[in-house]
């Protein structure tokens, strides 16, 4: 892995959302954008809803930080937030969400020769 301990850190989480389910999915996603946006480190985020192409996954948020220890707080936030909520990965397998969550940071591709 090529990262320095300063380079931004990429939390991409994909989630497979059953159509009854979507509108109270967004108001968490919506609410837990915004306990991450108060977060020392946080730099932007960006939430997406697929329109077309094969896959499970039917929305993608993305959230920058700017180094991967800023995440900590940010998840203890989360989890408060969530724990307040009555959000857990039994509510979410109960409405039928699935998700796939991971860090990333930048990749640095040589154009072809």
């Amino acid at each position: 892995m090529s990262q320095t301990m300063t380079s931004p850190v990429f939390r991409i989480d994909s989630f497979a959302v059953p159509a009854a389910a979507m509108a109270d999915f967004q108001a968490q996603v919506s609410q837990t954008l915004a306990v991450l946006r108060t977060q020392p480190g946080f730099v932007r985020d960006q939430a997406f809803e697929r329109i077309s192409g094969p896959g499970r996954f039917n929305i993608v948020t993305m959230v920058e930080w700017q180094d991967e220890a800023s995440q900590a707080p940010a998840i203890a936030a989360v989890q408060a937030l969530h724990r307040q909520l009555g959000i857990n990965s039994t509510t979410h397998s109960q409405l039928g969400i699935e998700d796939s969550k991971a860090n990333y940071v930048p990749l640095t591709l040589n154009p072809a020769a």
